[in-house]
Order: structure tokens, then C-alpha cells, then sequence
């Protein structure tokens, strides 16, 4: 009959019929009333119990105890015997019960035939002396628990933490976490030291290890998640941090996530993120590349006609103005008022003729892009000026008067010469060509709209028409308007394209009216300039305007 199946009754049945006398413990009918009493206890407990009684430490062990063993076998040997190997883990603390002292001990391995089939266990024992009297104590009361589950899910545990340690400490982004209130470290991983310069800041507060840090706004967040406990996003946050080499700017993108303990409270605040600065260094080398590629264009488009204008003009239009000069000083006075005018008007074009070339040369010079208030109509007027040298297609322009815009003119006009020079080439061979250029304010916005009665875009998707070398020209190389958009969006801004229901298409621009801290004086300043609708690009010019 196998252990599993024995009976409690069928086990005493085997202790009374054992052959103690062979053993230790004699015969049992000479056993003590403590040793039976002891005896007829642990039998009739469920937990696996043993005595180990006398000078040799004979044991008598109940049916629970008994399920791994032969106890025909084992039962009255020794202790030690018993225990195997296990012995010397458990032989202290059995001493100690020996010397009158109740002792529990937890998790002992058993490396025995008691830990089933050689596999290592473990047991919590818990060891009760057995007194004859008060002062001898001649045997030890045992009760066994199996812990091997709670030793194991330990490991596991222990085991799970170590990786979890290990992810922490080689995450690629900086993680540390700090007690509250003080704001003390607990944790930093190695990313996290690598940032701060590998300063020691386990055990210190914020202000301790990183003192740089007390007028940069960092205590605000940290305090502010304490009490709405609601973690803090910040994105491209420019922090000053000490390094060996001295101070450096860095840029991180961050975290602050609160621990909340049972009650609700934040206990701990977690701060996770990343080291952008080599990302944020590499989008400003984009933008100075953006910027060059804007500046080769300008000059690409530019270039020639500047070249030419200052060249062939500069010394035709002097002699002008100097002629009318003459003209002027020789009629007498008082001169006929048409001839006086004439002589002006002559005098006045010839330097505003002066006047384009140098604005040529303006945006054909290299800089920054400089983010400032400017009258839309004023910027589609030197637009228009520009671009009437290489096409005399009849403009149409409508301006809301006052109409504001914030960003570089010069990039903006740039965009703008772009467009209507495109519109003027689309209504090439059109019986009536006609392109019109509308500005109005909408949500905020600067939307400049450029309309033709041309050919239209035949890609499709007409998206495509700004992709980098896509040109519907014959001899186009399709820079002009994926630059165009690149400049409306480096503003905040749009740049869209569309076919009309009928022929031509449209083209809309759209930039902030508003600069960030600009005072209204801009735009009432520029609100008594109204900008009427007019026709531009008409052949003959009356000496009355």
C-alpha cells in the first residue's frame, strides 16, 4: 500500500507494530507518558511532525512526515541520519531547542531523500523542547512546513527583479526616481549619471547632487506633480547641467511620473526621458541647410537678372535722372505745368527705377530669416515689381486694407514671386490671360491667394507639384515650389495647390498675421495704406499718376 493511501488508523497500526526494540528508544511499553503523549499528538496532526527523543536523537515521525520514506526503515534512527546532508543546517537551531528554547527557522534546503527523488526543498521548522521536569528537557517536538513554492516564487521573483534592474540600468534613456518631499534620490541608471557628468546623487536631494538645477524651474514641475499627482510632459527643455568639462546646454524630452502609495498620496516621482540634443542639433543644421538651399535659389532665379539690371541700367537711369536735372534748371520759369511734370514724372521713374535694382539685390543677398510685422500688400507690390521684368501678364491684386503678416518679407516676396511668375508662364497662349492675387485675414491667419486662368496642374495627385525635381516646365528643374512650401511652412504656415472648376488653377499661401509679443502699432500704422483693387502690368502709364 503506498504512503498516499495509508490511513491515519493504518499508520498507528504500523507504529504498534513497529520493532522499536531495535532502536533507541526501546520497547514501547517502556516509553515514558511524555514520549507516548508526544507521540499520540504529532499522529494526530496533519502537518508533517517528528520527535527526536533521547541522548541519540531517536525519532518517532507521523504519517504526514512519513509520505517520502520506507518507515519501516527509518523510523527510531537518529536524527542526524534521518537529515542526511540537510543535518547541518538544522543540528544549530535542534541545540538550541535542547537548551529550553522554542525556535522557528525558515526556508531550510533539504538536500535529502526527504526533498523527493534528490531534488532540493525547503522546509520552515518549527522546534518545541519537551521537559521531564523544569530543567531537564530530553527530546524536541517538530512540526514541518513546505515552503519550496514560497522559495521558489521568491527566486523567480528575485530573479525578475535582477532583469528588471538590469533593463533599468541599461535602458537607453535616462531613468531615476526620487523620494518626496525632499526630493531625494533612490535610483539613477547609468544613462541618467552620464548626463549629470557620473556625479553622485544616490541618498542626496535634487539641490545636493545638482545644484544647477535650483533656478531652472525643475523644483516648480516636481512640486506641481506632487500635488495634482498627474505626471509632467515636457518636450525640447533646455536644461544647463555641470559636466567635467564645465557647464553645457542640454535639450531633453521628459517625464515626471508619480508613485501613489495605498492611500492615494504620491510617494515617489519617477523622471524618465531622452538626451535631444544631438536631435536638436541636427534639425538646426537642417534649417541652416534649408537656409542655404533658400539662398541658392534666390540666387539661381536672381542672379542673372540682378547681373543684368545693374549692369545696363545703372549708368542709362543716372544719366536720366541727371539729364531731367538739366532739363529741369534750363526751362523757364515758370515753366509750362505739363513740361514741369513730364520732367518729373521722367526724374521720379527714373529712380524708382534705381530703386528695383537695389531691392534685386536685397533678396538676392544671403541672411538670416527675420521674424517681424509687414503689410502684405506691400510685399505683393515689390512682388509684382519683380516679376513684371520677366512677364507682362495683366495682374489683378486685392489686398483687405491694413492686411498684417509676420515672418521674413524678403523669403515671403520670394514665395510670392514664385507664384505669380508660375501663374503668368500657365496663361501663356490664353486668348485673355488674366491672374488674380487676393490677401484676407481668416482664423488668424494671412491667406494670399493666387488665381489663373491657365493650363492648370495635370499631375496627379496635384500634391505632387511640390516634390523636389517634379516640373511640368519643358525646361524646369522643380525646385521652385517645394522650396516655396518649405519657406511657408518654416513660418508656421501652408502652401496649397488646387485646380479651378474650370481652367487654371489656385495657389494659397497661408502665414500667422500675428508675431509672438508684437504690439498692434504695426498694423494701425499700416491701416491708412488700403490697398484698392487695381490692374497691374497695363502698358501705358498716364504723367497724372
Amino acid at each position: 500500500m503506498s504512503s498516499e493511501a495509508r490511513s491515519l488508523s493504518e499508520y498507528r497500526q504500523l507504529i504498534s507494530r513497529h520493532s522499536w526494540s531495535a532502536t533507541g528508544l526501546g520497547s514501547q511499553s517502556s516509553w515514558p507518558a511524555l514520549l507516548r503523549g508526544s507521540v499520540d499528538i504529532i499522529l494526530d496532526t496533519m502537518q508533517p511532525s517528528f520527535i527526536a527523543w533521547g541522548g541519540d536523537y531517536s525519532t518517532v515521525f507521523n504519517e504526514a512526515f512519513s509520505r517520502r520514506l520506507d518507515p519501516g526503515s527509518w523510523l527510531g534512527r537518529p536524527l542526524p541520519e534521518l537529515w542526511g546532508e540537510a543535518w547541518a543546517n538544522i543540528a544549530p537551531h535542534h541545540r538550541e531547542a535542547l537548551g529550553g528554547r522554542g525556535v522557528l527557522v525558515e526556508d531550510i534546503p533539504v538536500p535529502s531523500a526527504l526533498g523527493g527523488g534528490g531534488e532540493t526543498r525547503y522546509i520552515t521548522l518549527s522546534l518545541t523542547p519537551l521537559r521531564e521536569s523544569d530543567t531537564q528537557v530530553v527530546g524536541v517536538l517538530a512540526i514541518c512546513t513546505d515552503t519550496t513554492e514560497k522559495v521558489r516564487a521568491a527566486e523567480r521573483l528575485e530573479k525578475e527583479h535582477e532583469r528588471l534592474v538590469r533593463l533599468f540600468e541599461d535602458a537607453p534613456g535616462f531613468v531615476g526616481k526620487m523620494r518626496v518631499p525632499d526630493f531625494s534620490f533612490v535610483a539613477a541608471n547609468s544613462a541618467y549619471r552620464r548626463l549629470i557628468g557620473h556625479r553622485p546623487v544616490i541618498g542626496l536631494t535634487l539641490f545636493e547632487a545638482l545644484p544647477e538645477l535650483a533656478d531652472q524651474g525643475v523644483v516648480e514641475i516636481l512640486e506641481e506633480v506632487c500635488r495634482s499627482g498627474e505626471p509632467y510632459i515636457g518636450r525640447a527643455m533646455e536644461l544647463l547641467l555641470r559636466n567635467p568639462r564645465g557647464e553645457e546646454m542640454h535639450v531633453v524630452d521628459l517625464v515626471c511620473a508619480p508613485f501613489k502609495g495605498a492611500d492615494g498620496a504620491v510617494e515617489a516621482i519617477l523622471i524618465a526621458g531622452h538626451d535631444v540634443s544631438e536631435h536638436v542639433r541636427s534639425e538646426r543644421h537642417v534649417e541652416e541647410l534649408r537656409g542655404e538651399l533658400i539662398h541658392l535659389s534666390r540666387v539661381s532665379a536672381m542672379g542673372t537678372m540682378a547681373s543684368t539690371l545693374g549692369h545696363e541700367l545703372n549708368q542709362p537711369l543716372t544719366a536720366i535722372v541727371n539729364y531731367a536735372s538739366v532739363a529741369q534748371r534750363s526751362t523757364p520759369d515758370p515753366a509750362p505745368p505739363m513740361l514741369a511734370m513730364a520732367l518729373k514724372a521722367i526724374s521720379d521713374n527714373a529712380l524708382r527705377a534705381g530703386q528695383l535694382i537695389r531691392s534685386l539685390r536685397t533678396m538676392s543677398r544671403k541672411g538670416a530669416r527675420v521674424q517681424q510685422s509687414f503689410s502684405v500688400d506691400e510685399a505683393v507690390n515689390e512682388a509684382l515689381k519683380l516679376t513684371r521684368f520677366s512677364s507682362r501678364c495683366p495682374v489683378v491684386v486685392d489686398c483687405a486694407p491694413g492686411l498684417q503678416a509676420c515672418g521674413d518679407r524678403v523669403q515671403i516676396e520670394q514665395v510670392l514671386i514664385n507664384l505669380i511668375r508660375n501663374a503668368c508662364e500657365a496663361t501663356a497662349g490664353v486668348a485673355a490671360p488674366r491672374v488674380e492675387v487676393k490677401a484676407v485675414r481668416a482664423n488668424g491667419v494671412a491667406r494670399i491667394t493666387v488665381i489663373d486662368n491657365g493650363s492648370g496642374i495635370s499631375l496627379d495627385p496635384v500634391e505632387k507639384v511640390f516634390a523636389p525635381f517634379m516640373s511640368t516646365k519643358p525646361n524646369g528643374i522643380g525646385i521652385g515650389l517645394p522650396i516655396s512650401r518649405t519657406i511657408a511652412e518654416a513660418h508656421g504656415g501652408r502652401l496649397s495647390a488646387e485646380n479651378n472648376a474650370g481652367a487654371g488653377a489656385t495657389f494659397k499661401l497661408e502665414i500667422p498675421c500675428d508675431c509672438p509679443g508684437a504690439s498692434a502699432s504695426g498694423a494701425k500704422a499700416a491701416a491708412g495704406a488700403g490697398a484698392a483693387a487695381r490692374v497691374d502690368g497695363a502698358t501705358d502709364q498716364s504723367l497724372e499718376a
